[in-house]
Parts: C-alpha cells; structure tokens; sequence
C-alpha cells in the first residue's frame, strides 16, 4: 500500500547566503516524497507574514519550518516526525536542537507543528510573534515541547546546523537579539530570558582577538548597534529584505581596515584616534565634516554610551564592561571559556 505523505516542509527563505547549502541538506534528507513534501516560501516579509504563508499553505497533518540558515542532517525530517507522531495530542508545536556556529552552542530552533491547531493562532505583527503564538495557545491548555541543549557538537540530539557564515548575518543576528534584550528589559516583568547574551559581548572580542575572524567583530558590533541604537517605533518583527543602516555604516567603517576600528574601538586617546585615522583617509581632522569620520565618531559614541547606559544590566552578566571602560588599547580582562557561558534557552 502506497503512504502519502504527512507532513510538509516550508523552506523560508528571502535570498540569504546560505540558502542553496540549506537547500541542498533538505533534498538529500530522508523520506522526501514519501512522509514529507517540500516546498519554498520566497521573498515574503517582515517574519510574521512570512509564517502566515506557511499556515495557510500547511495543509497535511504536520508542518516543519526550516530557516534559510538551518542545514539540517539527513534524518532530521523523520526524527521531528516520530516526535510528533508519539507527542500527546495537546502537544502541538515540538522544538529540536541546532549548533550554532557563532555561538558555538546548541540552540533550540527546528520545529515541528500540528497543522490544524497552529493555524488557530497565526503570527501576529508582534516584537516576538512566535512567543506570542505560544502564548495564546497554551491559555487554550496546548503545550509545547522543547528538547534538551546538548552541550557537544557531535551529540546526536543535534539534528543540524545554525548557519552564522558570513559577517553581515553574524551582525543582524546579534543585532535583533540585543533589541530584544532591550525590549524585555523594559516591559517591566523582571524577568529576561534573553539574559544570556551580555557575557558573549567579551566571548565575541576574545574570539576575533585570537581569530581574527571578522564574524566576530561584526556580531560584536551588532550587540552594540542594538543596544545602543533607537527601538524601532513599530513593533512588529524583523524584515530580513531590508538590511538594518547600522550594517551599511559598519561596511563603511571597517573600510578603513579591521586592525584600525578594533584600535578606534580601544582608544588610548579619542581624539587623537580619530585624527589619525581621518589623516589616514586624506582629511585633516575628524572635526572635518567629511563621511568618513563623520561615520567614527557616531559609532564610537554609539560604542561607549551603550555600555556606560547599560553599565549595571551588564555588570550583572558579570563580563564584558571592563573592557571598554578602561581604555587600554585592546581586549583584556578575564579569559572567558565558551564552554562558561550559559547555554542558549531562547531565539
């Protein structure tokens, strides 16, 4: 007897870097064309809008979402579906794990959902609209699963990768998480599940100092955009078509080669910096209202006032703080292992 497929699988994808690679890793995953179909949501924005897609076109049983930047391993498919297929039926949402490859963590971002039942709540233009869905369903006494992090790359709980590749995603990606840090921080509920982020702001310094990978600096400096920058004015969720300005200011800035921004991010002496390098970029003086270090001086302000704003949020994470307020030409303070940091609960 032949079986039709259950379950359809939605690749979101707005022309990310990666995802032909992600693409590829779904094709070669196990039961294509015979428990589960592929399809591709394309161009669709901001986020919410682009998950109602998805709903209203899940239409068999189960329903996976598959980011453009989750590469997945060849059983990942038929591991969400036998999850799924043994859940309890006010189960209807199940999340497994990924390894981050800029956190160098284990992140739970694969799911799994009951067709029928997430469409009774679609995304709405919302900060967090996947935490709002989960919200309204579970006052409706629905639940949702979450594997275990696993702690090691090769643990076979991992159903894939989290795809940080290139230093522009490294930055949007630090970016939304530093906002909404912010945005919890403020909604006055003394509760911040985003809380893990602030030790990585040293981690990702420790890392482009050894490394010099610009991911690195990028993902720092995406941190410091979102923490330091304005909240935007609407509240729905991010638009991954339109490229935040910070990213484009930074391009402009690390034009002037990584080894200067990293000197001008740890000055000795501000104005001296600057100076030096708007000289090196043919201008007199950074005072001089020319683009270039017109950009310096707006970042390194940005730079400083996030973390002397923010000083006590930060200082409770324990790390990071000291090495901007001290000046001292480069990173420092105390080593930070990854394996110290506390393990990622949360997108």
């Amino acid at each position: 007897m032949t079986t039709q497929p259950d379950t359809r699988v939605f690749l979101v994808q707005t022309g990310e870097p990666t995802v032909d690679r992600v693409r590829e890793a779904l094709l070669r995953c196990d039961g294509l064309g015979e428990t589960w179909t592929l399809e591709e949501i394309v161009d669709v924005g901001p986020m919410d809008e682009a998950f109602n897609e998805m709903l209203q076109r899940a239409d068999l049983r189960f329903h996976v979402q598959v980011d453009a930047d989750m590469e997945l391993e060849p059983h990942a498919i038929e591991r969400l579906r036998a999850a799924m297929l043994e859940a309890d039926e006010d189960v209807w949402q199940i999340g497994f794990c990924l390894w981050d490859t800029l956190f160098r963590r284990s992140i739970q971002a694969v799911k799994i959902y009951r067709s029928d039942v997430a469409r009774r709540f679609p995304y709405r233009s919302t900060r967090r609209c996947e935490i709002d869905q989960i919200a309204r369903a579970r006052r409706e006494g629905l639940r949702v699963e979450m594997q275990p992090l696993p702690e090691l790359e090769d643990d076979p709980a991992i159903l894939g990768k989290h795809l940080v590749n290139d230093p522009r995603t490294a930055f949007w990606n630090c970016r939304d998480r530093a906002l909404k840090w912010r945005w919890l921080e403020e909604s006055g509920t003394g509760r911040n599940p985003m809380g893990w982020i602030m030790p990585y702001l040293h981690v990702f310094l420790e890392r482009y100092a050894a490394e010099r990978d610009p991911r690195f600096l990028y993902a720092f400096t995406g941190f410091v955009a979102g923490l330091s920058g304005e909240l935007p004015k609407q509240p729905g969720e991010k638009d991954f078509r339109s490229p935040p300005p910070e990213l484009e200011l930074l391009h402009a800035k690390l034009s002037l080669g990584e080894r200067d921004w990293m000197k001008l991010a740890f000055p000795k002496s501000q104005s001296a910096e600057l100076d030096r390098l708007a000289r090196s970029a043919g201008h007199p003086s950074w005072r001089v209202d020319v683009p270039a270090p017109a950009v310096w001086r707006e970042w390194l302000r940005r730079l400083r006032g996030a973390f002397r704003s923010r000083l006590s949020a930060i200082a409770r994470m324990g790390r990071g703080i000291a090495v901007l307020e001290r000046g001292d030409g480069g990173p420092g303070g105390d080593d930070v292992e990854p394996r110290s940091v506390p393990a990622i609960r949360g997108s």
